[in-house]
């Protein structure tokens, strides 16, 4: 297995300055992002993670057992998902279906897991993903803004007001799950203009630029939240105060220039704050709609069932955040579980270089406002990859020389 791989990458690692297989197939993780919601259940990525994981599943499996913590998050994750089935037995049918997303979720967490450990260059296959991704998701994003003209796969939830203002959704006909997406990458933007080489540091703050411009239009209030601490973030890195400077301009010369775009964020604001989409409500049901359900949720996939069953009176059908959705869905140990692994990132990350260290104080930090733009986190791929990376930055970069 050892000699054959999937991708002819002999010239490609000479290319990549000394990458393996392994970064490659990281950088293949982030730009296969590309395809958003394209082909539904058989997404390029859920595919792409079932054939890398099945494909090396002896290092996965070899690897996995040296991190138990980590070994014991996967197998109860998949254990505990699948008896949640039952949970509900009316709904079992789409309680199945979520759960067969869940286990392949789980599956592209241990690849990316694996596969940061055993590539060369980590973090910057990481970073060759998202500017392959930011390349095409972006340029399209301008003119879908400009345009108005969007994909076939867009929602507009039959909306008056979102039929009638400018966003971009790109391919994930949501634009709220464009934005996980966006915001999730921001941080290698900032660790790029502070750290690498200048034409690096130039295409980043472009991309950063653009990615601005793309949070502030969508007017989505944890977004923009996430991009004021990205900004802020930029400020903790040493060196490259010119740059930065150079960047806090065009950021003023844009806004100055565009001030109209800040109107539909200004007004969600002024008129329902944060407690508008049922978000606030959904915070408010552990006790009222979880009385017999709190230790055990309600099983995978079932909230929305659940919710207009029991719940028709508040009008909310959808968690509306990660840590409500998987409280609500597997329970408050299930939950549990999932902070203890956040909180032994904390632990096991050694943090020798300054700048990773903010790199992934970045991360953990805006990974709160992204749990709090979409639904169907527990089935979409967007928060495991997230997750993952959290735990591979942690494991693995406090051991490594940083490029």
């Amino acid at each position: 297995m050892g000699s054959f791989k999937i991708l002819p990458t002999k010239y490609l690692e000479l290319f990549l300055m000394k990458s393996n297989r392994f970064d490659i197939y990281i950088s293949l993780i982030f730009f296969i992002l590309i395809f958003g919601v394209y082909g539904g259940a058989l997404q390029p990525i859920r595919l792409l993670a079932v054939l890398l994981f099945f494909y090396y599943f002896p290092l996965i499996y070899k690897e996995l057992s040296n991190y138990k913590l980590q070994s014991y998050f996967l197998i109860f994750s998949f254990i505990y998902g699948f008896c949640s089935i039952f949970f509900i037995i009316e709904n079992i049918k789409e309680s199945m279906i979520s759960f067969l997303y869940l286990a392949i979720n789980l599956m592209l967490y241990a690849v990316l897991f694996v596969f940061y450990k055993k590539a060369n260059n980590s973090l910057m296959s990481c970073f060759k993903g998202v500017l392959g991704f930011l390349s095409i998701a972006l340029v399209y994003a301008v003119y879908e803004i400009s345009t108005g003209n969007h994909l076939s796969v867009n929602l507009t939830h039959d909306v008056e007001s979102l039929m009638a203002r400018d966003y971009s959704s790109f391919t994930f006909g949501n634009y709220n799950t464009f934005l996980m997406v966006l915001i999730m990458m921001m941080p290698f933007l900032i660790y790029a203009i502070s750290n690498y080489k200048f034409v690096y540091k130039i295409i980043s703050a472009i991309f950063l630029l653009l990615i601005s411009y793309v949070v502030i239009t969508n007017a989505s209030r944890s977004a923009t939240v996430a991009l004021c601490l990205s900004y802020g973030f930029l400020l903790l890195y040493r060196g490259s105060l010119i740059f930065k400077c150079a960047i806090v301009i065009c950021v003023s010369y844009l806004l100055i220039n565009n001030l109209s775009v800040f109107e539909v964020l200004i007004n969600r604001y002024d008129n329902v704050g944060y407690k508008s989409d049922g978000r606030w409500e959904v915070l408010t049901l552990p006790f009222d709609g979880l009385k017999e359900n709190l230790l055990l949720g309600f099983g995978i996939g079932n909230f929305g069932y659940f919710a207009s069953n029991n719940l028709s009176q508040m009008e909310v059908y959808a968690a509306h955040n990660f840590f409500g959705e998987t409280l609500y869905e597997l329970g408050i140990f299930f939950l549990l579980f999932i902070i203890l692994i956040l909180i032994n990132n904390f632990k096991t990350f050694i943090m020798k270089d300054y700048k990773i260290k903010v790199l992934f104080l970045h991360l953990v930090i805006i990974f709160i406002p992204f749990s709090l733009i979409n639904s169907g986190y527990l089935v979409g791929v967007y928060v495991w990859i997230f997750l993952s990376l959290l735990a591979s930055i942690s494991y693995f970069e406090g051991f490594k020389n940083v490029k």
